[in-house]
Parts: C-alpha cells; sequence; structure tokens
C-alpha cells in the first residue's frame, strides 16, 4: 500500500504533539505573548510625534508697533515658547544647541510692508532640516498664528481679511491628527514581523540539535506532512499574539478601531503565514538554533529599517516664507564628524541664487559648482535648503 503524500490523520497527531512541546516551552510563550506586548507598550508611550508646545525664537531685526503687536500674538500662543532676542547670532547658537526648534525672522522693513497698499510683509521661518517632524509643526504653527494675527490687525482697521485660498484640511481617519493612532497600527505590524520569523526560526532547528529530526523522517511522515504540523500550531500562537496587541491597542493605548473584524484576521493569517514560512526556510538552511535566531532577526529587521528610510525620506520638506523660502531634507548619513562643526548662517545674498547648508559639516553648496566639488566626504548629510529671492 503506497504511503499518501498528505494524511491528515498524522498531521493532526503531529499538531498536537507540536502543541504539546509550545505548552512545556516558556520560551514559545515568552515570544508570542511577553515580547509583543512590552514592545507594543514601547512604541505607544516611547514614540510621540506629538508636539505641545514648541521653543521658537523670534528675531526683532525692528520694534516697531506692527511687529511687536505680531510678536505678542506669537507670545500668547498656547502652542509655541518663544525666546525674544534682537541678536542674530545668539539665537542661531540656541538653535545649533538644541534649545530652540525654528527662528522666526521680523525683518527691518516688516512695518513699511505692512503700511503699503496691497503689499505683503514677509518674514522667514528657518527650521533644522534634521527633524523634519518638528520642522513640520513649526512651519504650520507659524503660518496659522500669521493667519490669525492678519484677520485680527483687519478687523481693529475696519477692514476685510479676504485670503486669496481658503485651506480648510480634514484628516481622515485620524481626525484628531494624534500621532499614536497612526504609529501603533504599523508597530503591530513590525511587531508580527519579528515574532512570527523567530516562532518557526526555531523548531526544526530544534529536532536537528536535539536529535529527533532522525526519529521524524524514519516514520511514515512527509515533508508536507512536516511542514504543516511546524506551521499550523504556530500560526493560531501568531493569531493570539495579534489578537492580544489588538486589544491593548484598542482597550488601553486608546486607538479607535474602524472596520471589517473579518478582512482584518484575513489579511493578517496572509502576513502571518508569509513570516512564519520565512522562519521555517531558515530554521531548516541553518539547522542551529542561535544562527536561525540571528538570521531571523536580522531578516525581519530589514524589513523595519527600509519602513524607517522610507518613512524619512529626502520628499520630506516644509515651505517657508515667500521672500525667502526655507526648504529642508533628512536623509540617514552614514558618517559624521568626530567633532560637530557649527552651522554657517544664511546670508540673503544675490537674488535668485540657491544654497545648501550642510547640518553638520557647515559647508556651503552651490548649483554652479560641480557635485563632485563638494568639500567635506561626509556621504549623504542632513541639510536645509535656503532659497533667496
Amino acid at each position: 500500500m503506497s504511503n499518501p503524500i498528505l494524511s491528515w490523520r498524522r498531521v493532526r497527531a503531529l499538531c498536537v504533539k507540536e502543541t504539546r512541546q509550545i505548552v512545556r516551552d516558556p520560551s514559545s510563550w515568552l515570544i508570542a505573548v511577553v515580547i509583543p506586548l512590552l514592545l507594543l507598550f514601547i512604541f505607544g508611550y516611547g514614540i510621540n510625534l506629538d508636539s505641545s508646545k514648541l521653543r521658537v525664537g523670534i528675531l526683532l531685526e525692528q520694534r516697531s508697533e506692527a511687529a511687536l503687536d505680531f510678536t505678542h500674538t506669537m507670545t500668547g500662543s498656547p502652542y509655541i515658547d518663544a525666546t525674544i532676542s534682537d541678536n542674530r547670532q545668539e539665537l542661531i547658537a540656541k538653535m545649533q544647541a538644541g534649545k530652540i526648534r525654528g527662528l522666526v525672522v521680523i525683518p527691518v522693513d516688516f512695518a513699511e510692508q505692512m503700511e503699503r497698499a496691497n503689499a505683503t510683509a514677509p518674514i522667514q521661518v528657518i527650521t533644522d532640516g534634521s527633524e523634519p517632524n518638528t520642522a513640520n509643526f513649526v512651519q504650520g504653527y507659524v503660518e496659522g498664528i500669521w493667519q490669525i494675527w492678519q484677520m485680527q490687525r483687519a478687523e481693529d482697521n475696519g477692514q476685510t481679511f479676504e485670503p486669496l485660498i481658503d485651506v480648510q484640511t480634514r484628516y481622515w481617519f485620524n481626525p484628531a491628527a494624534i500621532s499614536q493612532h497612526f504609529i501603533i497600527p504599523g508597530a503591530v505590524t513590525i511587531i508580527m514581523t519579528v515574532i512570527g520569523a523567530i516562532l518557526t526560526s526555531l523548531v526544526v532547528a530544534r529536532e536537528w540539535e536535539r536529535g529527533t529530526m532522525e526519529a521524524l523522517l524514519s516514520t511514515e511522515i512527509t515533508r508536507t506532512e512536516l511542514l504543516l504540523c511546524k506551521l499550523i500550531p504556530y500560526y493560531f500562537l501568531g493569531m493570539l499574539a495579534m489578537l492580544l496587541c489588538m486589544l491593548v491597542s484598542v482597550f488601553i493605548l486608546g486607538v479607535p478601531y474602524r472596520g471589517s473584524l473579518l478582512i482584518l484576521f484575513f489579511i493578517s493569517s496572509l502576513f502571518l503565514l508569509s513570516t512564519l514560512g520565512m522562519g521555517l526556510l531558515i530554521s531548516t538552511i541553518t539547522r542551529n538554533q542561535f544562527n536561525a535566531a540571528q538570521v531571523a532577526l536580522n531578516a525581519a529587521f530589514s524589513a523595519v529599517d527600509y519602513a524607517f528610510r522610507l518613512y524619512f525620506s529626502d520628499r520630506q520638506y516644509a515651505r517657508g516664507d515667500p521672500r525667502g523660502d526655507v526648504h529642508y531634507s533628512r536623509s540617514l548619513f552614514r558618517q559624521h564628524p568626530a567633532k560637530p562643526v557649527p552651522r554657517r548662517e544664511y546670508s540673503s545674498g544675490a537674488g535668485g541664487k540657491r544654497a545648501v547648508f550642510d547640518r553638520f559639516g557647515g559647508d556651503v553648496y552651490r548649483p554652479d559648482v560641480a557635485e563632485n566639488q563638494t568639500s567635506a566626504g561626509l556621504g549623504r548629510r542632513a541639510c536645509f535648503i535656503a532659497y533667496g529671492r
């Protein structure tokens, strides 16, 4: 009588054997229950991209009534912790030291520009491009305060302030724009990637190290049945970890859930099966638990690192004021100098020119200079770009 390729009776018996090993092995419960919850709490409470109060410097190049009125509006905002000074070097030094997150420059001709008919008085906003999210907050808050001040000034003068463009922003799926509401679902995906790969990366290697693989191969068990018995119990264990993460996210961390549970578990099953299969492949090739765990961790975190690089890509930038637009670009730099070098100060210079100021080396890059003629070989740098008109 020929041996069938797949016997569900043998698969069921092997799954029962594997389940008993999982119950008796505390490391499996540590990986499937304790580590996911620990990572979830770290992501939930340790990472917060919200900024309730920003430290911003205000450079007063003139102390006219209009400039002081706008400064008073800035200092009265609950989201701004302002440092007022007429010394540019002092504020730049504080920005380099990280004591302030941005710099608002009120120019010397601010009042004169405001008094002209149909004229716009420009202000300059300088942000640190090495922290793109914080720079976005600085730019957004200053623009909002500027619009509010213009409306209040128009009402005080008996005029009607009607902006040419009225932008009304709606945040779908996260109306309050709380960072935890989009960090935690991504964190659950990262956790499932790591946990799924580690869970099955040890099972086949463990059989080889304990010498029980030869006993299994001497039986009538087929390769398909062996893979299924190693996959099915850990699939349910991984789905249990995913369910715990979802319950903690909703009921403890306060992330609202809107959608179909059926679709969630269907997509989660496909994703978990792929990570479990990756772990089985690693475990089959290495045949050593220590090596399998190291390879599985590297393979899982490579996806996390790729997602991190996508999040902090060069395409994230902020738009500044109409006279001196401040754009910033942030990328992961591969090398850094042994000692921090002060950044050079932006000067308006000739109109229409563009200069890139190095965040770490202080080097200035001009578009009319060849790319291979830059002075310092620091690889890809975090920098901010200032456009002068």
